[in-house]
């Protein structure tokens, strides 16, 4: 970096989340942890299984068919599973509610929550929103179908959220490129507290040991980790054998493990009128800043290359042991 122009005491975001004012303190603190679920595939029983044996818990998303050809656990198996976790919705034929109109979208939301009722008998209160996608006109017909909170596919969170409505989560359990997670990252909202998530889990560890890197930065930002995935994609990618050794190792964790359920009681009711991106003053400056700096990288890219995003780099505010972080190495994953 010396050719750059950078001082010495520049760091770089690949060792944000190993700075020292990080891993002290609030590591002693109880973290909360919770893990979903999503599609009803058959094997989401596999996943139960391993989440009963590690002592986790977990909250399971299930359609009533799927749309896009993938099967999905009959009624005896959703009985069953239920008996044992937390069920939620996930749209009658897992379709993006913000595709269809207001009537069929409508019908999708309640006639799932019907149906999920109707075999685990008792009320299905949670609700994901398939491939993450949702307005305010969507988390309107969701309310109204009689759920009472709503789960998004934002990543990078160490904290439950303010809306109940918009629950944030933390990591999909997949081996996502580089790329995807910045993109993410830069689209769904940057803040210091993303960032030290986004720089643990960009290492280029196996895919359990850097999300037990996000957990480690959770536990001194925020206290509360979720992870979420899809038992097919385990399936696809040969991932069991990791998911099995990232479950061992959470449950050596001092951490309290919830369904969803439990990890949104902590919202206030009502706190779905509040803005979802509302932060502290502190941060709220060093967001914006963020901003800034962005995109003036990408104008300096298109002047220099003709495309994507230059280097870039951007001061900290208020945080006096990371006085500057650089975030060259995040802008050129994106050719990646």
């Amino acid at each position: 970096m010396p050719e750059m122009g950078y001082p010495n005491w520049l760091v770089t975001s690949r060792d944000l989340w190993r700075q020292p004012q990080m891993r002290g303190g609030a590591a002693n603190a109880q973290l909360l942890v919770t893990t979903s679920w999503d599609d009803g595939h058959p094997s989401d029983l596999r996943v139960a299984d391993l989440l009963q044996k590690h002592g986790l818990k977990g909250t399971f998303y299930l359609p009533c068919t799927n749309s896009e050809g993938r099967p999905v656990m009959n009624s005896n198996d959703v009985a069953e599973l239920g008996r044992r976790f937390e069920i939620g919705g996930h749209t009658k034929d897992h379709l993006s509610l913000t595709e269809l109109s207001h009537h069929l979208a409508a019908d999708q939301i309640l006639a799932n929550k019907c149906a999920l009722e109707d075999i685990v008998g008792h009320e299905v209160c949670g609700f994901a929103y398939v491939r993450g996608r949702q307005n305010r006109l969507v988390r309107d017909l969701v309310r109204k179908a009689g759920y009472r909170y709503a789960r998004t596919a934002r990543a990078l969170i160490s904290t439950p959220g303010i809306d109940r409505f918009q629950v944030p989560t933390t990591l999909q359990f997949f081996a996502h490129s580089k790329s995807v997670y910045l993109r993410n990252f830069i689209s769904q909202g940057p803040s210091f507290r993303r960032l030290a998530a986004l720089a643990a889990v960009l290492t280029n560890d196996a895919l359990a040991t850097r999300t037990l890197h996000v957990v480690d930065v959770c536990m001194r930002l925020g206290g509360h980790f979720h992870l979420w995935g899809h038992s097919w994609e385990l399936d696809d990618h040969d991932l069991w054998g990791e998911f099995d050794r990232l479950l061992h190792r959470l449950s050596k964790l001092n951490a309290r493990f919830v369904e969803n359920s439990a990890w949104c009681a902590s919202l206030a009711a009502g706190a779905e009128a509040q803005p979802a991106n509302t932060t502290n003053p502190a941060e709220a400056s060093w967001t914006d800043r963020f901003h800034r700096y962005t995109e003036h990288a990408q104008e300096r890219h298109v002047q220099s290359r003709g495309g994507g995003r230059q280097d870039s780099e951007y001061l900290v505010d208020d945080r006096p042991a990371i006085p500057m972080v650089d975030t060259s190495f995040l802008t050129d994953h994106l050719s990646q």
